[in-house]
């Protein structure tokens, strides 16, 4: 799991988020789904983020439409 702590936020940070803040929410997330894993389902066994739909967004959606990372991200929370 160590890996996806400084390969995540690369992928993220090229759709133009700043690359401190999407280091903070994939350890956040990572540790959050872990030890939600532990008290609720009692099976200690580590999560973290998957980097499928990050390389996609930050690829095809970001870099190949030419559009901005803040804007699908908008739009998928219904905030736009």
């Amino acid at each position: 799991m160590a890996y996806i702590v400084l390969v995540n936020p690369a992928i993220l940070s090229a759709s133009g988020m700043p690359l401190a803040a999407v280091t903070a929410a994939t350890c956040l997330s990572a540790a959050f789904g872990s030890i939600l894993m532990g008290i609720v389902a009692r099976y200690p066994i580590a999560l973290a983020p998957g980097m499928g739909l990050n390389a996609y967004f930050t690829y095809t959606v970001c870099l190949k439409m030419h559009i901005p990372g803040k804007r699908p991200w908008a739009r998928f929370s219904f905030l736009d």
